[in-house]
């Protein structure tokens, strides 16, 4: 990976690539599949592209919590994964048609890469049963560019709610 370049306190990488960036939902009205296409560096990993997604387009604004594993999405275009006894949905990420092996803080996509945020359905009963871990995680919403300077109208704004589990 390449480091980004700094510009003041900024991070940034050189844009000489691309990829097609997709949400769909097939499973819960109101369905939707939207695709953008993203210019992005080497070495970028692939949230910062998804919050840059979100300046561009609100149908691409989410939701997502950090634990010490990196962001889980939780939430893709108003529609959030949930849990309960029979089922449970979430957002996973393919590339190129195939899960990936990683999450979206540590997955660095490569130039012309299809990448989907696919909203996922999993029955219960199906899943493995096994204690809850105990993480401490912080939700926010990215919702519009951060300033860059004084002078900058944009608003950044951050909703933070602490969620403790303990087992």
């Amino acid at each position: 990976m390449e480091a980004c370049q700094r510009r003041g306190n900024d991070c940034y990488w050189p844009k000489n690539m691309s990829l097609n960036y997709t949400l769909r939902n097939l499973i819960q009205p109101p369905v939707f599949e939207q695709s953008i296409v993203m210019e992005f560096g080497r070495g970028e990993p692939f949230i910062r592209i998804m919050e840059r997604a979100a300046d561009k387009n609100r149908n691409f604004e989410f939701v997502c919590n950090y634990t010490v594993y990196g962001h889980f999405i939780h939430d893709m275009n108003g529609l959030a994964g949930e849990y309960d006894n029979v089922t449970s949905t979430y957002w996973s990420l393919l590339v190129n048609n195939q899960s990936a092996n990683t999450g979206v803080t540590s997955f660095y996509p490569k130039d012309g890469d299809a990448i989907i945020l696919n909203f996922t359905q999993v029955f219960n009963k199906d899943l493995s049963p096994g204690p809850i871990p105990s993480s401490i995680t912080f939700y926010w919403v990215i919702r519009s560019p951060r300033p860059i300077s004084k002078s900058d109208s944009s608003v950044c704004v951050c909703v933070c709610v602490c969620v403790c589990v303990c087992v």
